[in-house]
């Protein structure tokens, strides 16, 4: 059954990004909506498990080859992106 409520509040909910009215209007709707109130509790589920996974670090040259393509432009405005042929 699909209620038709804005899934987008549930994750601004989740983020902490509604005011105190919109919070308190999500948190009354999810009361009383039992697949908003199942999809919030998977998506919380998910999102804690996902804080447990380790974000790896990506290699120090790799990051510096990225930063130091930052601005760099050729003549005419284009990037100079030598990687490119």
């Amino acid at each position: 059954m699909k209620c038709g409520f804005d899934k987008e509040l549930l994750t601004a909910w989740l983020n902490d990004q509604l005011t105190g009215e919109e919070r308190a209007s999500v948190d009354t709707h999810v009361a009383g909506c039992e697949d908003c109130r199942r999809e919030l509790e998977n998506s919380r589920r998910i999102w804690g498990l996902m804080d447990d996974i380790p974000s790896p670090e990506p290699p120090a040259g790799w990051v510096i080859g990225w930063a130091d393509q930052e601005g760099r432009r050729r003549p005419g405005g284009r990037t100079n992106n030598s990687w490119r042929h």
